[in-house]
């Protein structure tokens, strides 16, 4: 455990030196995965400390939301046709882009990355153990398997973005939890967490990303009229691709939810 923990932390502040040095969305995602995995594990530390940990860098990483929206906004409209690629358009994003990344400079900059690192290097020197025990590894896993449950079940009654938002943070935590196992009989349940992960990851960007549009599409002039048919063309289809994701999500939990529920039982 206490090696895991050790890992994850390098990984956070390799990241972050690459970032300070130049912006790379590349390393942006590296560096979100890693403080996610961290936070995925303090969850489960039955120390206090662990749980203000938890908020510094949930804190600390929210800061780059903004930037990480805009970078995959972008990545969607490259895989565009070049016709449906007007320069306005780009241009546009672009600006947004480079806003943004500012920002995460800035505040990649803060000394609270330097302080929550101490503090977290003192957590683990302080108060891990070596290993966690296989029993809490299992208590962990039916956690979160429960909370999944009871994400869905809300879901299923509450049709609406805070419940589908909910479910999806629910199983992050599952998956990351599974992932700190290496059994064989927790397999099959990863690779479906992975699958709903995917899909209600796109649903989640679909609404992200037409908010974004909107923006984009209030800075274009009004004779800029390739570009705005382009920002109406994309904004349809990630409403349909959104859509589609949340049925498939339906559809999914609704074939193998006795194999998350597997989860609860280990």
């Amino acid at each position: 455990m206490k090696d895991t923990l050790a890992q994850l932390q390098d990984q956070i502040a390799a990241r972050r030196s690459a970032l300070l040095e130049e912006y790379s969305e590349y390393d942006l995602h590296q560096l979100r995965v890693a403080v996610r995995r961290l936070r995925g594990q303090l969850r489960f530390e039955p120390h206090p400390d662990a749980w203000q940990l938890r908020k510094e860098w949930g804190f600390l990483i929210s800061q780059t939301n903004p930037a990480r929206d805009w970078d995959t906004l972008f990545a969607r409209i490259e895989e565009l046709p070049e016709d449906q690629q007007p320069v306005g358009l780009i241009s546009a994003v672009e600006r947004h882009q480079q806003t943004v990344w500012d920002g995460v400079i800035s505040s990649l900059r803060d000394a609270q990355w330097q302080t929550t690192a101490r503090r977290q290097q003192a957590y683990i020197d302080n108060h891990v153990e070596e290993t966690r025990a296989p029993l809490e590894q299992k208590k962990s896993i039916q956690e979160a398997g429960m909370r999944v449950n009871m994400a869905w079940n809300y879901a299923e009654k509450n049709d609406e973005p805070r419940a589908w938002h909910k479910l999806r943070i629910a199983i992050k935590d599952l998956r990351y939890s599974l992932d700190s196992l290496s059994q064989t009989e927790v397999d099959e349940p990863i690779e479906l967490s992975k699958r709903l992960q995917d899909l209600l990851g796109t649903w989640h960007d679909s609404i992200i990303h037409r908010g974004l549009l909107k923006l984009v599409d209030a800075d274009l002039a009004p004779d800029e009229k390739a570009a705005k048919a382009a920002v109406k063309g994309l904004d349809t289809d990630l409403f349909a691709e959104g859509m589609k994701a949340l049925k498939e999500t339906r559809h999914v939990m609704a074939a193998r939810r006795q194999l998350l529920e597997r989860t609860r039982q280990l």
